[in-house]
């Protein structure tokens, strides 16, 4: 979506995501649709995509990485090494 449609055709798809997320019975408000959702970069998908694969196995050893495949685009993420942050500092 980021690529293929306009800001206003993404507004328009994401105001129609608030009204459906809004009909449902929640222990959370969806609040405003304009301050509560918007489009994400890649990097940002990968990266919530790793953490909820993580922290849904529920055990101490995380996954290597992972893999996501959507509509127009592909992110891939992955725990770097302590040894490989160190020399990247």
């Amino acid at each position: 979506m980021r690529e293929t449609l306009s800001v206003d055709q993404q507004n328009e798809v994401l105001r129609a995501a608030h009204r459906v997320m809004g009909g449902f019975r929640a222990t959370f408000s969806v609040g405003r649709w304009n301050t509560n959702t918007r489009v994400i970069p890649g990097s940002v998908e990968g990266l919530y995509g790793w953490v909820a694969l993580n922290y849904g196995r529920g055990v101490e050893e995380q996954i290597s990485g992972l893999i996501e495949l959507g509509g127009a685009s592909m992110q891939i993420a992955y725990k770097v090494p302590n040894t490989q942050r160190a020399k990247e500092r």
